[in-house]
């Protein structure tokens, strides 16, 4: 069985829903008690906080878990920033709950769903796993410090243990309305489009190649404290994004503004050779067929 953290969050519920369709036997916890509709009525959702220690236990003793996946913390800087101790406590304390588990319960797979964020500002052409260290808001920080936790805890343990860095993951069913949702919502409804450092780049990486690669992860194991990239492995602009959006809705009026935050973490594009050369990653979704798909998608469920 795999145990899913952040079950109900929007890269937690596709994964759900992708390995269920593979066949696997999906059990999940989120704080969320709001299911997505898609979601499988076979993916049993308990709500619990990655920090509920004993309750979690109860689940890992009453299945056979094989496999974490491990997303259920604070998933925003922005968030962190509102909440330092929730963030601190979900990021930090909820893995090391985790990791007790695994150990304990002779789990074969825990996987660490870190963030982009760890690496800082990138100031150049792509950053590769071994670049990490320098984390610009608190969210980077923790998400470091989880990182290093996972990496000590299990080290020389039977358990093969990953950490991935993904970035500006995006596409369909998206609760939190990441930022290409919330331009296409805004498009839809014939509003004006304001970005700000609209020349910065962004790894907009489609949800479904996120999942594939999560797959093939999990399908080339056992690894033992191995970290990957998983983008598209291509910088885009927002403004680029805006003007795909354009091309579908023409009317559309797009406000350019001044970058006025300059504590911001400075994104950029993720080096995925790593991927590339040990999972056999090859993602297939650009910006633009991404964006055609979520469009498309919620035409269909209009």
């Amino acid at each position: 069985m795999i145990f899913i953290t952040g079950a109900t969050g929007f890269i937690g519920s596709h994964l759900g829903q992708f390995l269920t369709d593979k066949g696997h036997p999906v059990l999940g916890i989120d704080t969320s008690p709001n299911r997505p509709t898609f979601l499988a009525k076979s993916v049993q959702i308990n709500q619990l906080s990655v920090t509920q220690k004993d309750q979690i236990e109860d689940l890992f003793k009453s299945n056979s878990i094989s496999t974490v996946l491990h997303l259920g913390m604070t998933s925003t800087p922005k968030d962190a920033k509102a909440d330092p101790r929730k963030a601190r406590e979900s990021i930090i304390e909820g893995t090391e709950i985790l990791i007790e588990l695994c150990l304990k319960y002779k789990v074969k797979n825990f996987t660490f769903f870190s963030s982009s964020h760890v690496y800082g500002d990138v100031n150049t052409d792509s950053v590769s796993e071994d670049m990490s260290g320098a984390p610009k808001s608190d969210y980077g920080k923790y998400k470091l410090e989880a990182e290093k936790i996972c990496l000590e805890k299990l080290k020389g343990s039977e358990i093969s243990h990953t950490i991935i860095r993904p970035t500006s993951v995006y596409g369909p069913h998206d609760p939190g309305m990441r930022v290409i949702n919330k331009f296409i919502d805004r498009a839809q409804q014939g509003l004006a489009l304001s970005i700000n450092d609209h020349q910065s780049l962004m790894d907009f990486t489609f949800i479904e190649d996120f999942l594939e690669g999560v797959n093939l992860l999990l399908s080339k194991g056992p690894f033992q404290g191995e970290v990957f990239n998983l983008s598209r492995g291509r910088g885009r602009t927002l403004l680029e994004a805006c003007e795909i959006i354009k091309t579908h809705y023409p009317n559309l009026e797009v406000h350019l503004k001044e970058s006025s935050d300059v504590n911001q973490t400075k994104k950029g594009c993720l080096d995925i050779t790593k991927a590339r050369t040990l999972l056999g990653f090859k993602p297939q979704f650009d910006l633009e067929q991404g964006i055609a798909k979520i469009i498309t998608t919620q035409r269909i469920n209009e």
